[in-house]
């Protein structure tokens, strides 16, 4: 099926195409395309941000500091930036939806996924356990998996393995009831937990090879993002 409406970008009160990579959201169970885009370039998301601190509308505001956070690694940013974008962003999540919103369990997650480019490190695990807590299996599954697969990893390396397999455990679960077999982002959680050693030397070379065979099928979905928790 083939889109007929492009998303566009709403910046400084015009709609602007966006000038960086297409991408098409699809369906995560039919993989029908819902809608096709291209994202935004870090001088467009700076200028959305501007417009948005002179609009006084914090809700816009929040939207453009979102999407500047997304782009930290692919524009320039010092740490000290990346930290204030991160803050300022948690802090009007909570003000406008609340301490427990889903949404600002993404936004930690965004922030602990960047965080070592801010020279963070200290604070990743911290971060990816707050928004694992704002980040309800029955609400947001997808975005939840992720966050338990990055603190699976690092519960692996700072020596806590048993919480580590549990974690990725889960995340597996929930990736195998949401997608479809041989998804890509089920041999992603299978990687990781024959990374850390979950169930054993038998299980992880059972999940390696599940994995690799997943991999080695041929790829249909290149450039495609998934609808998956709304």
């Amino acid at each position: 099926a083939t889109l007929n409406v492009r998303q566009q970008l709403f910046i400084d009160g015009a709609w602007q195409a966006g000038e960086a990579a297409s991408f098409t959201k699809t369906d995560p169970v039919s993989h029908a395309p819902l809608w096709q885009g291209a994202a935004a370039t870090a001088e467009q998301v700076e200028q959305a941000v501007a417009a948005a601190r002179a609009s006084g509308d914090d809700a816009v505001l929040l939207d453009a500091l979102e999407a500047q956070g997304d782009l930290v690694g692919s524009q320039v940013l010092s740490p000290d930036e990346t930290v204030a974008v991160f803050e300022e962003a948690m802090a009007l999540c909570r003000r406008l939806e609340g301490d427990d919103s889903p949404r600002l369990g993404r936004i930690l997650a965004m922030f602990a996924g960047k965080a070592a480019s801010a020279h963070q490190h200290g604070r990743i695990e911290g971060l990816l356990r707050d928004a694992l807590a704002r980040l309800p299996a029955d609400e947001a599954p997808y975005d939840r998996s992720g966050v338990l697969l990055e603190l699976a990893k690092m519960l692996h390396a700072t020596g806590q393995p048993e919480e580590a397999v549990a974690r990725a455990d889960e995340a597996l679960a929930i990736r195998r009831r949401l997608l479809a077999p041989g998804d890509p982002r089920i041999g992603h959680a299978l990687g990781t937990r024959a990374s850390i050693g979950g169930g054993g030397p038998i299980q992880s070379e059972a999940d390696a090879r599940e994995a690799l065979a997943i991999a080695e099928r041929p790829a249909d979905g290149a450039g495609e993002i998934e609808a998956l928790d709304g």
